[in-house]
């Protein structure tokens, strides 16, 4: 049930101002605060505790529409015989929003239909451009009507990169992402909280140590690739190359994408608890980069390697002319 629509405002003003037992005067902490004052001060503390990390800026209530219906028709909040009229008045209500739903899942999934990657039915027609480019607008409007009635929280294209996705994951691999990639991107999330990992510690001596690590409860992410040509004519216009050069870009982009990602399907992918230093891993095109630390790493042992072999070889060619194996052994190392 949205909280961020007209109707629900003028909703909640409404029994609000039919509520005679309200708490005059009493501060309100957030949109569940403001539905718990509807009903006795008894037992409102009690559901308070229930919400965690509940912040100022989130519009989702935490509670299920059941629980929310009990709570605003409870006697004692209403006139004598006026709670049960409001209860059905609810209910109707309630049945009314789940035809609504209904119906607009309905339209979304046909209209999602010849996008589906898991689709196992038989093709019984073809679409044209013009029909597939409708479509694939109307999945668009669709999954975003839903996303913002479930109150989440929908990160702008151009803001993803800076916003959501992080310098490196906890892992300790540095992660990139090319989004000139994707036609169609959604990535919206409901709630931010952290949770507790245990990781291994060099200077514990590889002992496990716990730590924090932020999260989203919810992600949705909505992906759809460019075609081949498309990305290249991108690509060559904003770097301003050759085509065969633009051309080279986008096959070494693209490589790693796997091979069953393919750029007619919509892909929706909806998570749960997901660190958000490990977003980058949820898009196809990720790509694993080498810190510079790493870099050195590799390079120090790497050395250390080769001259032990370039030691144990001139070592070895120093008795080349007393024995004609070592000399061999010297050669081939």
């Amino acid at each position: 049930m949205s909280t961020n629509s007209a109707q629900g405002h003028g909703q909640t003003a409404s029994i609000r101002q039919a509520t005679p037992d309200a708490v005059p005067g009493k501060k309100s902490s957030g949109a569940v605060s403001a539905i718990l004052d509807l009903t006795e001060d008894d037992d409102s503390t009690v559901a308070d505790d229930l919400v965690v990390d509940s912040r100022p800026d989130e519009h989702f209530l935490p509670v299920t529409r059941y629980a929310l219906i009990e709570r605003l028709t409870r006697p004692q909040a209403w006139a004598p015989g006026i709670a049960k009229d409001a209860q059905r008045f609810f209910r109707f209500l309630d049945y009314w929003r789940q035809q609504q739903h209904a119906m607009r899942l309905m339209r979304l999934v046909e209209a999602y239909e010849p996008f589906s990657p898991d689709s196992d039915l038989f093709v019984t027609r073809q679409y044209t451009d013009a029909e597939r480019r409708d479509m694939q607008a109307r999945v668009v409007s669709g999954v975003t009507y839903l996303v913002q009635q479930a109150n989440y929280k929908i990160v702008p294209r151009e803001k993803v990169e800076a916003t959501i996705l992080s310098q490196e994951s906890h892992y300790g691999l540095d992660l990139k992402v090319d989004f000139d990639a994707f036609e169609e991107l959604i990535v919206c999330y409901r709630g931010e909280s952290t949770t507790k990992v245990k990781r291994r510690n060099a200077k514990r001596f590889f002992r496990k140590e716990a730590f924090s690590v932020p999260i989203f409860r919810r992600m949705l992410v909505m992906f759809k690739l460019k075609s081949v040509e498309r990305h290249i004519e991108d690509v060559r216009r904003h770097l301003d190359l050759s085509q065969q050069d633009a051309a080279k870009h986008v096959r070494r982009s693209r490589g790693h994408i796997p091979e069953q990602i393919k750029a007619d399907n919509i892909y929706i992918k909806i998570f749960k608890n997901i660190p958000k230093s490990d977003v980058e891993m949820v898009f196809p095109n990720t790509q694993v980069k080498f810190r510079t630390k790493d870099k050195v790493w590799l390079g120090v042992t790497g050395s250390a390697a080769v001259g032990a072999g370039v030691v144990g070889a001139a070592d070895k060619l120093a008795l080349a002319f007393s024995n004609s194996i070592t000399a061999a052994g010297a050669v081939g190392g």
